[in-house]
């Protein structure tokens, strides 16, 4: 942490504060706490507020700006006096109360305020000595701050997954108008054909262009599944840190939110995934109409072979999670985190040795990446016949049970993350398997059947269906005990 303290200036506020830095899973967040608690200070009054802001900081998107007032008198109308202090703070009358609620004792008032994306305040008003004991111990923080910033990323991916169905929409009406174009066109028209051949040229780098969108919505889909998962289990937290009487239904509501978000991505996808399937077939009825310049037809293949391929690497994913988690977690939270803490220690040093690239860490699950499909399912039987033999070293209520699933297929790799359709059937088999062993698509399947080792039981469980991705041929695979 980086305490600091604000040079002084005539007539105006002597500020101190701290600059706190966090990593969560994949991101970086920053906690900048400005203060001014001077001891034995008259007052402030509401004009006074503006110098806590000299530059007007802003909370930008999913970002929330945190205000803490102690107060000096009871007041009768907490919300009014929020809106004020939040108006003076911010020098603007365009604040829109959304919620109300209590934390640790005190009130606490949601706004919103600005142009969509809004930008979003949490006004707290601690009034009395219970809530300043609470504060001063700190417990409820690192919660709330985890919370937000899962609030943050949540809005953060399904802004950019709006962004993405945008540009899509672009280059279908692109497309479209082309082909407007063309029919208004008479057969004699001397420009037709180089219009043609221009627009053949266009397609692969259109076709891979869209593919990359809508990968792209399917991975913010699932990042955002992950994320509302970690904000509700932030959630849960939280609330063991405050006072029975405490109201957070202000942040409940937010669920609302995610639930309406994800749709709305859900319906972007299927809006949008018919576009690929043009792009291809229009490439052999351009072809056919340049037949003079196309004597063999290889280009077609080549650009559908573009068109697939281009900017993916093949790789095994595998996921695992911890059964009855969330259960466990709301009986001891820190016995929970303590046992998943030491499976994921076992597992660690399976994966490293079998060659695998840790992607994510999820609460009480692991994303793996390997480069061959017998490393990953290797990976995965190792990992079962450990924990059970660990198991029965461990007194009962110690013992925890780990669902994993494994897919494979195309995927990108930007940086530390690892994106596309596969990694999310991943994902979705692994909610398929049972407790203590793996679920493996048919892809995975048929690269390893000739070589599972002796003690592994394989049931087809047909055509299971998947959220959001349809029906994928899988097998389980158990180990035998």
């Amino acid at each position: 942490m980086l305490v600091f303290t604000a040079p002084q200036t005539d007539g105006k506020l002597h500020l101190r504060g701290e600059l706190y830095p966090v990593a969560i899973h994949d991101t970086y967040a920053i906690d900048l706490t400005l203060r001014y608690d001077e001891d034995g200070a008259v007052p402030l009054t509401y004009d006074r507020l503006i110098d806590l802001n000299p530059k007007g900081i802003r909370a930008s998107l999913g970002q929330t700006l945190f205000v803490m007032l102690k107060l000096a008198d009871s007041v009768a109308s907490p919300s009014e006096v929020a809106r004020v202090a939040l108006q003076f703070l911010l020098g603007r009358n365009d604040l829109q109360e959304v919620a109300r609620g209590s934390l640790l004792g005190s009130p606490i008032v949601e706004f919103e305020y600005g142009v969509e994306p809004a930008e979003h305040a949490l006004v707290w008003l601690d009034g009395n000595s219970r809530t300043t004991e609470a504060e001063q111990e700190g417990a409820y923080y690192v919660p709330l701050f985890n919370l937000l910033c899962y609030r943050s990323k949540i809005l953060y991916v399904y802004e950019q997954s709006r962004w993405c169905f945008e540009q899509l929409q672009v280059m279908g009406g692109n497309m479209r108008q082309k082909g407007q174009t063309l029919a208004a066109w008479s057969s004699s028209d001397a420009d037709k054909q180089k219009f043609m051949r221009e627009w053949l040229d266009e397609i692969p780098t259109q076709a891979i262009a869209y593919e990359a969108y809508l990968r792209d919505m399917e991975s913010h889909l699932i990042a955002s599944e992950i994320n509302i998962k970690n904000y509700t289990l932030w959630l849960k937290r939280l609330r063991k840190h405050c006072f029975i009487e405490d109201d957070l239904g202000f942040l409940e509501i937010f669920g609302d939110v995610c639930d309406s978000q994800q749709q709305q991505i859900q319906i972007d996808l299927q809006l949008a995934a018919s576009m690929p399937a043009a792009f291809a077939s229009t490439v052999p009825i351009l072809r056919q109409s340049l037949e003079s310049q196309v004597a063999d037809g290889s280009s077609d293949r080549n650009i559908l072979s573009a068109v697939n391929n281009n900017g993916k690497v093949l790789a095994a994913i595998l996921f695992t999670d911890v059964v009855g988690y969330s259960a466990r977690m709301d009986r001891d939270e820190e016995r929970t985190i303590e046992l998943v803490d030491r499976d994921f220690a076992l597992m660690h040093d399976i994966f490293e040795r079998e060659g695998g690239v840790l992607v994510n860490t999820m609460g009480d699950g692991l994303m793996i990446r390997f480069d061959r499909v017998s490393q990953a399912v290797d990976c995965a039987i190792a990992m079962q016949a450990s924990l059970v033999s660990a198991a029965k070293e461990l007194p009962t209520d110690d013992v925890l049970q780990h669902r994993i699933g494994i897919h494979v297929g195309e995927v990108r790799i930007r940086g530390k993350n690892t994106l596309g359709r596969d990694v999310n059937i991943a994902a979705r088999l692994e909610g398929k398997a049972a407790p203590g062993s793996i679920c493996i698509s048919q892809a995975v399947y048929e690269a390893v059947k000739d070589r599972l080792p002796d003690g592994v039981l394989v049931e087809r469980l047909g055509q299971v269906a998947l959220k959001n991705m349809g029906y994928i041929e899988a097998y389980h695979l158990t180990l035998s005990r």
